[in-house]
């Protein structure tokens, strides 16, 4: 299963492609409201189990996060929680049974002014937030997340008041969120991660991109090894900026 978006009228709109083993197809999904859509993450436990996240508009033109649910025949949306009224996004979801999710991402903080990060949980009946950490002084966002067993990391980037940002990685331990120590290659110029995957509480891989000091974008990969996170050296293609998602 894939998902994203496409343009229609002028509006964006949510899509969803399937593979049946020979060539992929296009599958009815279905759109919050009448304005843009967009799907970004989606995880399958089974042949009918599949959750999609994203974003949608609201009637005031504010994003609100957008869940959506695949029985084996048809999308529904599912109703997701949206901490505070300035928007709120998410960018990828990762379920290990069709009882356990956990979606990622981010919201405006009215309170602070800035983004902070946003967890949210699905235990087979509804979705709910969870608390997860933040840098202070920072601006934080959330675009991967994997789970294997009871634990989960999610990652994704801190951009400091200065514009210089760091790579975040946060860890669930079963009971709390905590943010993990990771390294950043580009020194603060420009340091994040855009997916992550584990096969283990002690294995995970997260790739991204850093500035180096000619201020060209280079692939970023880390590993995780349950207790320390590493860089990981990776190819980049041609002189120009590269980046892995």
């Amino acid at each position: 299963m894939a998902v994203g978006g496409f343009v229609e009228s002028g509006l964006q709109q949510t899509l969803t492609e399937t593979w049946n083993g020979t060539s992929w197809s296009v599958l009815a999904s279905v759109n919050d409201g009448s304005r843009n859509n967009a799907l970004s993450g989606v995880a399958c436990t089974g042949p009918t189990s599949c959750v999609a996240v994203g974003s949608y508009a609201n009637s005031s033109g504010i994003d609100d996060t957008l869940i959506e649910s695949w029985d084996g025949k048809s999308w529904s949306i599912v109703t997701s929680p949206n901490p505070g009224t300035e928007g709120s996004d998410l960018n990828a979801v990762s379920c290990t049974s069709a009882t356990r999710c956990v979606a990622v991402g981010y919201y405006f903080d009215q309170s602070l002014l800035k983004n902070e990060t946003l967890i949210e949980s699905w235990n087979g009946g509804s979705w709910s937030i969870v608390t997860s950490a933040n840098r202070v002084n920072s601006t934080n966002a959330l675009f991967g997340v994997s789970c294997a067993g009871a634990g989960c990391i999610a990652v994704g980037v801190s951009v400091g008041g200065a514009g210089t940002s760091q790579t975040l990685t946060e860890s669930w331990n079963g009971a709390a969120w905590s943010i993990t120590s990771s390294p950043d290659p580009g020194s603060g110029l420009l340091d994040e991660l855009g997916s992550v995957t584990c096969t283990s509480s002690t294995s995970c891989v997260a790739v991204g991109d850093y500035e180096n000091d000619s201020s060209v974008d280079q692939t970023l990969v880390e590993s995780w090894n349950g207790s320390i996170w590493s860089l990981v050296s990776s190819p980049d293609e041609g002189s120009g900026d590269n980046a892995l998602g």
